[in-house]
């Protein structure tokens, strides 16, 4: 009995040095409700499965090698299609952890909160912890630090991390998680934390960055201009100086531009974390990758409030000639193109409201020629600027579309008979279809 009772004594303290080791206790639990995401796994296999469909079609991108993903984080209707548009790029037989940051939706505070379990235990399995990561992470101390009191764990009420695990499952589902809560970091903790991490992005680790962007409504106590037809406009001109550095990879334009336009960026601190990192020398050859942008307007009937969502991704530099342009980027030009000329008339629309988001890919200088499609064959038509430079792609649209109300034979009345070929950086030979 001695022995058995010193066995039992053994096996326990084994167990409770093996839960120090992890720095975690037993399994969280899924929190959110039906109206986020379904709790039936046969119900959200389904759902999964629907969205990826829309999202390819919608959505469809041909990048590979994504390292680092920023997506929204609303229930599963409103933006899991978005979401799922950018986790389909990922290689689910090279991911083998995701780091995901998310931020507290509930109570400000100072620094990153590390999980205090070991795993995240959704209705349709469990995702593993990746305790090693979590317990080094601990010892490191300063900017991480770990609540084990459940009702002060921002973990365990926080709809901007778990609703990124369901679409983690299905997408890399041999991935383990690192789940962070990331407060408000001073240039120390900032610098302390971006040279930690960059130690666990190998190869086979992805960066997740949960975020929604303008908060739009009296609902937010955020009206900076009266809602009326132009606001979605408006709505997306102020997303569109708030993705500029990203896209630039800029903390500090970023900082100042939160700052200037008091914007409601619900991930602001994850996204800080995200360009520290960057300029620590994380994922120095990946570039970014707009896949698309939405408002909660699109869903919902609610006329009054907004929320933005943007899909964005840092990948592998296309070789190609020419810029590789998202599904989005395509039909962002077609109706720029569309609203130029409706515009031409009234001239309703500001040029700043007209201008769509501006990503690198839209930058890159361009001739363009528009024709319509004919039982004859196709009919080409340049109208090149006197000066003999290439203006940046959208502007090239903007201008052709503008000419295209006077001049003839280009016809852009009706868009679905349109054929619209791009001639990028002013070689006239390399074409992509939009």
């Amino acid at each position: 009995m001695r022995k058995k009772g010193k066995l039992l004594l053994l096996l326990g303290m084994v167990c409770v040095l093996s839960l120090d080791f992890a720095g975690t206790s037993d399994a969280k639990k899924a929190h959110l409700s039906n109206e986020w995401y379904p709790s039936d796994p046969d119900k959200l296999k389904t759902k999964l499965q629907d969205l990826d469909q829309e999202a390819a079609a919608q959505y469809g991108a041909e990048v590979s090698g994504v390292k680092a993903l920023i997506v929204p984080h609303a229930g599963l209707r409103y933006s899991g299609c978005l979401a799922a548009a950018c986790f389909r790029l990922l290689d689910p037989k090279k991911v083998r952890r995701i780091i995901v940051l998310a931020p507290s939706h509930h109570a400000p505070f100072q620094g990153i909160i590390l999980p205090s379990y070991s795993s995240y235990r959704l209705h349709s399995g469990v995702l593993p912890v990746d305790a090693k990561m979590v317990q080094e992470l601990k010892k490191i101390g300063g900017a991480f630090t770990m609540v084990n009191h459940v009702k002060k764990d921002p973990h365990y009420k926080e709809h901007a991390l778990e609703i990124q695990l369901p679409l983690i499952q299905k997408y890399a589902p041999r991935a383990k998680i690192v789940p962070l809560i990331v407060g408000s970091l001073d240039t120390k903790q900032m610098q302390q934390a971006t040279q930690a991490l960059k130690k666990y992005i190998d190869k086979e680790t992805v960066v997740v960055v949960s975020s929604d962007f303008t908060h739009y409504g009296p609902r937010f106590n955020n009206v900076p201009f009266k809602n009326d037809a132009l606001t979605f406009l408006k709505i997306r001109s102020l997303d569109n100086a708030l993705l500029q550095p990203l896209f630039n990879r800029s903390l500090p334009d970023f900082l100042e531009k939160v700052t200037q336009e008091e914007a409601t960026v619900c991930g602001k601190n994850p996204l800080s974390l995200l360009l520290a990192l960057f300029d620590y020398g994380a994922f120095h050859q990946e570039v970014p990758y707009l896949i698309g942008y939405d408002t909660s307007r699109t869903k919902d009937a609610d006329e009054k409030n907004s929320v933005s969502y943007v899909g964005l991704v840092f990948g592998k530099r296309s070789t190609s000639a020419v810029p590789l342009l998202t599904a989005y980027e395509k039909r962002s030009l077609i109706e720029l193109a569309q609203q130029t000329i409706d515009n031409s008339s009234t001239h309703a629309i500001s040029d700043e409201l007209l201008c769509p988001i501006v990503t690198p890919a839209l930058q890159k200088p361009a001739h363009l020629f528009f024709g319509n499609k004919k039982k004859s064959g196709m009919q080409l038509v340049s109208i090149e600027k006197p000066s003999g430079k290439d203006d940046a792609l959208y502007l090239t649209v903007k201008r052709q579309a503008q000419v295209a109300t006077v001049c003839q034979p280009v016809q852009f009345a009706d868009l679905d008979d349109l054929a619209s070929k791009l001639s990028l950086g002013g070689t006239g030979k390399q074409t992509l279809l939009v």
